[in-house]
């Protein structure tokens, strides 16, 4: 008697689909569109120790967001490289990715102007390298808690910013300009380190590091032609206990103060590779905040070296240099300023003002006999302002070589 199968297709699919599960390889990995993976992906609730690494074909029509899906599937590192630009906007990205360009110019654009972001980050040991950003709202935001790696990113084009940093980012020789807003905010507890590269051309602040943030320049970053705008920007501004801490880096041809501090918060230049020169106000203006030169270098600015306003504090020391500005080498109006100390002496110099104007309310003082106030073109030190006579403390500086004078204050007791 002739046996017949009756289901001979049934049986067909059920033994290819046992085959394909036996082998850890579903559907999903075999044909995602625009994505190619290796090694092959474990099937979905199966996890590898290996690492993953999958390719994204953006003109192919692949997306990045349909290969964090995969992110549970290892114990080790998901690795994505785009090809071409991915007109998408993907947030929430976990711990252990790194994203990367093939090729220059390659990454994530905005869908529509109102994206927020076009790329978030929620996880820890984020790598982004080769990446280009661009458009919406905030083209790179961290959430809060998260840590990125960056390098050579290219960030432009954000409505308000180009990065928003509520986490912990490093960025190394990345460019961030264009945006319509600030380049690099840091706000709520976020710390940016930004080593080389270049912040420019943003419409806003170049930096703002704002509610207990902060944001440190170092490897030789420039903050430049910020404030495109027209508005009353700055190459960094430090608010509401937020610190931006000048190591190595220039702040420079910025349309109005190169750095400034407001309510509280807090800038400082720690190494004589630290410069703030020829922006088109101020070099540094303290505005009830807090301004420290341990050594750097604020010269060539449009207006006052330095400016001290609304009970501000600044403090020179290290060797820092105030040199060849167009108005005051310091201005203190209603604040304090002490030049030298046990960290070194200051010398103030070639300024087209006074050497050190002090106003109404306030004070100057001088702490190491090593500091000099030469060769400015109105007094060295001058003090002006009823009803509150201000005053000039501590040891005498070398003062020398001015246009109008070299002392004309009252010396506190």
């Amino acid at each position: 008697m002739k046996t017949v199968l009756r289901f001979p297709r049934l049986f067909g699919i059920f033994a290819f689909a046992f085959l394909a599960v036996s082998l850890g390889v579903t559907a999903e990995s075999r044909a995602a569109i625009g994505v190619t993976c290796s090694p092959t992906l474990p099937a979905a609730g199966q996890v590898t120790s290996f690492p993953i690494s999958c390719v994204v074909d953006c003109p192919g029509g692949g997306t990045v967001a349909s290969v964090l899906h995969f992110r549970p599937r290892t114990t080790n590192r998901l690795k994505i490289t785009i090809e071409g630009t991915c007109k998408e906007a993907v947030d929430f990205v976990p711990s252990g990715v790194t994203l990367q360009g093939a090729a220059a110019g390659d990454g994530l654009t905005a869908p529509s102007a109102s994206a927020n972001p076009v790329l978030g980050i929620s996880g820890g040991g984020v790598i982004l390298n080769n990446l280009t950003l661009s458009g919406g709202v905030n083209p790179l935001l961290l959430h809060n808690n998260s840590g990125v790696t960056g390098n050579h990113l290219v960030i432009s084009g954000g409505s308000v910013q180009n990065v928003l940093a509520m986490g912990a980012i490093e960025l190394a020789n990345s460019t961030i300009e264009n945006s319509a807003g600030d380049g690099i905010d840091a706000e709520w507890g976020g710390t940016v380190f930004l080593d080389g590269g270049t912040v420019e051309k943003n419409a806003g602040y170049g930096l703002l590091a704002e509610q207990g943030s902060r944001i440190d320049v170092l490897g030789g970053a420039t903050i430049s032609n910020n404030g495109t705008s027209g508005t009353l920007s700055a190459g960094a501004l430090a608010v509401m206990a937020g610190v931006v801490s000048v190591s190595d880096g220039t702040i420079e041809n910025n349309t109005f103060v190169g750095i400034e501090t407001v309510d509280g918060g807090d800038a400082k230049l720690i190494t004589s590779s630290a410069i703030v020169r020829s922006n088109a106000g101020d070099g540094v203006e303290v505005f009830g905040g807090s301004f420290h030169a341990n050594g750097g270098v604020v010269t060539g600015n449009s207006g006052n070296g330095i400016s001290v306003y609304n009970s501000g504090t600044a403090l020179l020391n290290g060797n820092a240099n105030v040199a060849s500005n167009a108005g005051n080498g310091v201005l203190v109006w209603d604040g304090s300023v002490t030049v030298g100390s046990l960290g070194g002496p200051a010398t103030i110099q070639s300024n087209s003002g006074n050497g050190i104007y002090v106003e109404t309310n306030s004070v100057a003082s001088f702490f190491n006999s090593g500091s000099q106030i030469l060769n400015n073109t109105g007094w060295g030190i001058v003090c002006d302002g009823a009803p509150a006579n201000p005053l000039y403390g501590g040891y005498t500086p070398t003062v020398s070589g001015n246009g109008k004078g070299q002392i004309s204050c009252n010396k506190a007791p």
